[in-house]
């Protein structure tokens, strides 16, 4: 295929000559290959879903899990407690804020409670 045959597949125009990216047989100009999300120019890193190409943090805005403790999204590693994903720093005693990574607590209403608050007092 030559340059003159190729259209990018973000604004519909010839590309003409220079660099463009060719990402699951579509081509893009280098400006046009942008975050679905926050329209930002991706790079190598990118994720996919939904037709859709997402930079890091916005595919785990808009896809990761989410954090009971903050209510955030959580990018890389995390817990599993309670019947829910936590950060490592956000899984604490949810009367003192102890944290509580690796260590015994009770469920008292969905949330945790060190050895200190195991009750509803």
């Amino acid at each position: 295929m030559s340059d003159k045959d190729v259209h990018c597949s973000g604004c519909g125009k010839s590309i003409e000559s220079g660099s463009y990216f060719s990402v699951n047989n579509n081509h893009y100009h280098s400006k046009c290959w942008t975050c679905s999300q926050c329209q930002k120019p991706l790079t190598s890193e990118y994720h996919t879903k939904d037709e859709g190409y997402y930079c890091e943090t916005c595919y785990f805005d808009v896809f990761g899990d989410m954090c009971k403790g903050c209510q955030k999204p959580i990018h890389g590693d995390s817990l599993s407690a309670l019947d829910a994903d936590w950060h490592r720093e956000c899984l604490a005693c949810s009367v003192c804020h102890v944290n509580l990574a690796g260590s015994d607590m009770w469920n008292v209403g969905g949330w945790p409670r060190c050895a200190k608050h195991n009750s509803d007092d």
